[in-house]
């Protein structure tokens, strides 16, 4: 329940929601909040971040709109690597999921709205992006 984060000279208490708390579909959705309950917590929002993107790092991307559990376009066969995004993302905001796990920057590539895996998804692989614009 508690990180090493401290304020001052007392320690931070920092919530967060137990892994077992959903089922499978939930779960991106857990890490996400408990990433950002860390990134709160620690004050990662105002530190630097890489961006997935391009590889390069930068400030944070703070402000946009955010799209939450967009699934991307695109036919998912075992072939196809391309797939597109509603919108184009802010640089170092992006993060794409495959069956619930974020995927390594080294494993796609966004330009502009375009999603590229460097391995195909199968067909019953399950897809979806958050990010802001």
């Amino acid at each position: 329940m508690a990180s090493g984060t401290t304020t001052g000279t007392k320690p931070l208490a920092l919530p967060m929601l137990p892994q077992g708390i959903a089922g499978p579909e939930l779960q991106p959705l857990v890490l996400q909040i408990n990433d950002r309950l860390r990134r709160i917590a620690t004050g990662v929002a105002a530190a630097t971040a890489t961006a997935p993107s391009t590889g390069t790092t930068g400030p944070p991307a703070t402000t946009g709109v955010n799209a939450i559990s967009e699934v991307p376009s695109g036919v998912q066969n075992s072939i196809n690597k391309n797939f597109s995004l509603s919108h184009t993302p802010v640089a170092g905001s992006e993060h794409v999921y495959r069956n619930g796990v974020d995927q390594d920057p080294n494993w796609l590539t966004i330009s502009g709205s375009a999603l590229t895996f460097a391995v195909a998804p199968r067909a019953d692989d399950q897809l979806w992006a958050s990010y802001l614009y």
